[in-house]
C-alpha cells in the first residue's frame, strides 16, 4: 500500500478504479443525507438563487483567474441537488461525466478552469461541478478558477417590531418591571 496521497498515484488508476472511486463517493452523499436525515442538519449545496432572493445584487465584477481553496467553496448555481456538501455526486445520472473527467485529470489533460461566483467569503460552483468533485476525491485542496465577485446590499432590518413600547405585547408580559 503507498503512502503517497491518491492524487500523486493517479497513473496507477484505471478506469474501473476511477468508476469505483465515483460509486464510492455517491455512497458518501447516501449515508450523508441519512446522517442529515437523523440529525436535522443538511448536507446540501448552498443555492445561489436563494442566497440573494431576498437581496439587491449592488454590484458584480469579473475578478479573473485565481486558485481558490475547495473547502470555501459551498454551493452552485443552478445544481444544487446533483452534489452534497463535499461535493460526493448523489446520483448516477452524471457518473459518465464524471469518469470522462476523472479519466482526463489521471493522464494529465488539462481542463478549463471552472467558473466560480464569489458572495462574502464563500464561493458558488457557475461551471464545473464535475471537476470540483473529481479534484475532492484526489484529495486535492486548491482548484483553479475563473472569479466573479458578486456584492450584495445590506440587510435591511425593519425595527418596527422590536421597539421596547411594543415589548411587554410581542413577548405576552403585560407589564415591564424593573429590578
Amino acid at each position: 500500500m503507498s503512502t503517497r496521497p491518491l492524487y500523486l498515484q493517479w497513473p496507477s488508476l484505471g478506469f474501473g478504479d476511477l468508476r469505483e472511486l465515483h460509486r464510492s463517493m455517491q455512497n458518501k452523499a447516501f449515508l450523508g443525507r441519512m446522517h442529515a436525515f437523523l440529525t436535522g442538519r443538511s448536507r446540501s449545496l448552498r443555492d445561489l438563487a436563494t442566497e440573494v432572493s431576498e437581496r439587491k445584487i449592488r454590484s458584480q465584477h469579473y475578478a479573473g483567474p485565481r486558485t481558490v481553496q475547495i473547502n470555501r467553496i459551498k454551493g452552485s448555481e443552478g445544481r444544487s441537488e446533483d452534489f452534497d456538501c463535499d461535493f460526493n455526486p448523489t446520483n448516477t445520472r452524471t457518473a459518465e461525466r464524471w469518469v470522462s473527467v476523472a479519466v482526463a485529470r489521471s493522464c494529465g489533460d488539462t481542463l478549463p478552469l471552472v467558473e466560480l461566483i464569489q458572495l462574502g467569503e464563500d464561493y458558488f460552483v457557475r461551471d464545473g461541478h464535475h471537476r470540483i468533485s473529481v479534484a475532492r476525491a484526489f484529495s486535492e485542496e486548491y482548484i483553479d478558477a475563473v472569479v466573479i465577485v458578486l456584492e450584495l446590499e445590506p440587510v435591511s432590518i425593519t425595527l418596527s417590531t422590536l421597539t421596547v413600547a411594543n415589548a411587554p405585547t410581542v413577548f405576552g408580559v403585560d407589564t415591564i418591571q424593573q429590578k
